[in-house]
């Protein structure tokens, strides 16, 4: 009981007020960002990653870019980091989906303190 109470009667219980400060003052956004291929169903591994991003003219932190690739179920498979718009499936990515059939990914690009991240992309491979 005593814990119980102590906890309900803590600010900063479960998480400190700043931690929770930094999280509600970074912003997501998508905008401008867009996953390209691969996409769906398809009959064997795809041989690169692309996306495509509107503000080309951006600053130049923001074209670098964390290629994620995240299981069915959602755990993390690898994470890339990428200067462009494309990634040739190898080494890291290539191990991280050679033995499941289906994945999603996504890129992201903290910048501004703000999170640019495309939605995600589901892909199913029928071997």
């Amino acid at each position: 009981m005593v814990i119980a109470l102590t906890a309900a009667l803590d600010p900063d219980y479960p998480m400190p007020r700043g931690v929770l400060q930094s999280i509600a003052a970074a912003r997501v956004s998508s905008e401008g960002l867009a996953a390209v291929e691969p996409l769906g169903e398809l009959a064997s591994m795809p041989e690169v990653f692309r996306w495509s991003w509107a503000k080309e003219n951006a600053a130049s932190e923001l074209r670098i870019f964390d290629l994620v690739i995240v299981g069915a179920d959602f755990t993390e498979l690898a994470r890339v980091k990428v200067e462009g718009c494309e990634a040739r499936v190898e080494g890291a990515l290539r191990d991280a989906i050679a033995g499941v059939a289906e994945f999603h990914w996504h890129v992201e690009s903290p910048a501004h303190n703000c999170v640019y991240r495309s939605a995600a992309a589901a892909v199913a491979i029928s071997r």
